[in-house]
């Protein structure tokens, strides 16, 4: 009625082509090419207007790292658009992670990681613009995050992250035990730690980490949180 016509396909919506292939650097050649462009223009225009006041004395350039500081440290407060873009795929890689019967994360466990832990999955042969991107936002989990202990039955003990210990949060021990042991090997039947087990594997900071975490969770399983 409004002889508009039909479209099948779109090769661009909000000035972005809707579909990527392997080279992202030629699809998004174009693009930073006019964005140069604006740029250019831009400045010759600032320029030109400085040069008429007086010179270009009232041009103070500074890198993106100072303008990115808050303002209470000498900044402009402007957002680190690569920080954000960082922090947005960490939050899908969460969201996947905690939803591992999703469709998404079984089709990606089954391509990438079939035999392992999303949190240690790697970029594999191959990957896709998307995988490349949910490894980077991976990155800000592996971080900040450790294992909160259950009943133990997940979490390796030598291999992964749940020491109250900031930074590797990982044993650093010399402990002699096979990699696939799980921290549940060091309860006792009750549910308790096994203290002399403990004290005989572990230095003695670590120990005194490992005997004051709680007691009141065995019936739940592991969980990865914030540290």
């Amino acid at each position: 009625m409004l002889n508009v016509s039909i479209v099948e396909f779109h090769e661009k919506y909000l000035g972005l082509p809707t579909t990527i292939g392997r080279n992202k650097k030629e699809v998004f050649r174009k693009m930073n090419e006019r964005l140069d462009s604006h740029l250019q223009d831009w400045q010759g225009k600032f320029l030109s207007k400085a040069r008429k006041g007086g010179g270009v004395r009232g041009i103070h350039w500074c890198n993106w790292e100072r303008l990115c500081r808050r303002k209470e440290d000498g900044g402009l407060g402007f957002r680190d658009l690569r920080a954000v873009n960082q922090s947005m795929l960490a939050k899908t890689v969460w969201r996947i992670f905690w939803g591992r019967s999703s469709l998404v994360s079984e089709l990606l466990q089954a391509k990438y990681f079939p035999n392992s832990c999303f949190l240690d999955a790697t970029v594999g042969t191959s990957p896709s613009a998307v995988w490349r991107g949910l490894i980077w936002g991976k990155q800000v989990i592996n971080r900040g995050t450790r294992w909160r202990i259950g009943d133990g039955k997940r979490v390796s003990i030598k291999s992964d992250r749940w020491l109250p210990c900031p930074t590797s949060f990982r044993v650093v021990s010399p402990i002699n035990v096979p990699v696939d042991w799980k921290v549940e090997r060091l309860f006792t039947e009750s549910g308790a730690w096994n203290v002399p087990m403990v004290r005989s594997l572990f230095l003695s900071h670590e120990t005194e980490m490992i005997l004051g975490l709680p007691m009141g969770l065995r019936t739940t399983p592991d969980k990865l949180v914030w540290h």
